[in-house]
């Protein structure tokens, strides 16, 4: 993995990353799941990471704890950054990473979330940072819909494709359309993809096994589809 170069968090004009916790709502009922939403605020010009940095970067690490248990993250899809002939992967402006918080006896519920990223532009430097918010769980009316954070993250990918030692796969559009790797594929594919009269045309050769849980996040315009790459799965 290679990391760009790296300056003390004291380096001056140097914007911070803000952090908050947005739960769905502030009231929900008693043994319910509600959404979670941990937000960085990332500062003009400025990016942090995915799950899979890319050539270059640190995966963003964010937490949230709470009673009796929590699902997630979900990440959201990203974007796509070249900078020096290295292509890397993350998210820019304001992001919401969405958990599943559930729900066991009423009464104020505390929300803590933790996070650690990689910011980056011309440089780079290590951030962390801490939020809380609390919720009151009683037993009366669901809570209201999610929040928008949740229409950027991935659903399952239906469309037409086929997947063993090749993956061919076709997804109508409009686009623009992008494609991520969840793990390093560098070796173990050979992707070719091209926008062909507004069909997405995806054709990969697989040249070594395939890490297991790898999947692709493939993004056209503001929706996003994640695919398993398991050859067998029935298709």
């Amino acid at each position: 993995m290679l990391l760009l170069p790296l300056a003390m968090a004291t380096t001056p004009d140097v914007p911070a990353v803000t952090m908050t916790v947005a739960p769905a709502s502030e009231r929900v009922q008693l043994g319910s799941r509600v959404d979670v939403a941990v937000v960085l605020d990332v500062p003009d010009g400025w990016h942090i990471y995915w799950e899979n940095p890319g050539q270059s970067g640190l995966a963003t690490d964010v937490r949230l704890t709470t009673r009796p248990g929590v699902i997630g993250p979900v990440w959201p899809a990203p974007t796509r950054f070249t900078a020096d002939g290295l292509t890397s992967y993350g998210y820019s402006g304001r992001t919401g990473f969405v958990f599943v918080v559930f729900t066991d006896r009423p009464g104020p519920l505390v929300l803590d979330a933790a996070a650690t990223w990689l910011l980056c532009r011309d440089i780079c430097i290590r951030g962390e940072g801490a939020a809380r918010a609390a919720l009151t769980v009683a037993g009366e009316a669901p809570p209201p819909p999610v929040s928008s954070y949740r229409s950027r993250l991935p659903k399952p990918f239906t469309g037409k494709h086929t997947l063993g030692s090749t993956l061919n796969l076709r997804l109508p559009g409009p686009g623009p359309f992008d494609v991520f790797p969840s793990v390093p594929l560098e070796g173990v594919w050979a992707p070719s993809w091209h926008e062909e009269a507004g069909v997405l045309v995806l054709d990969a050769t697989f040249n070594a096994p395939i890490p297991p849980d790898a999947r692709l996040v493939i993004t056209r315009g503001d929706q996003a589809f994640t695919l398993t790459l398991d050859p067998s799965e029935p298709r």
